[in-house]
């Protein structure tokens, strides 16, 4: 019974495995996605934008004198935790 698993297994990695690495691609990992804080550590953040200025279109359309003001605000709130308390509330 084992040499059938062996042999099922090794089939199944040589046909699955072969024609992997032409077709294998790879993700782009931003440069701080993960950094190297302390566990526990909870902090919000909050932010306030202003924009005011000329909107710049492309000269084929009937718009002249286009301006934008915009007031946004961003709430954050960041917790860190270890990899084995991962997405629970305490």
């Amino acid at each position: 019974m084992n040499k059938i698993r062996l042999v099922t297994l090794t089939i199944l990695v040589l046909l699955c495995g072969l024609p992997g690495p032409q077709y294998a691609s790879a993700q782009e990992l931003e440069p701080r996605a993960f950094a190297n804080t302390p566990v526990g550590l909870n902090f919000l953040l909050l932010g306030y934008r202003y924009i005011d200025g000329n909107v710049a279109l492309n000269t084929t359309l009937p718009v002249e004198d286009a301006e934008v003001r915009s007031h946004s605000c961003q709430l954050a709130l960041i917790m860190t935790h270890g990899p084995i308390r991962a997405f629970r509330w305490r």
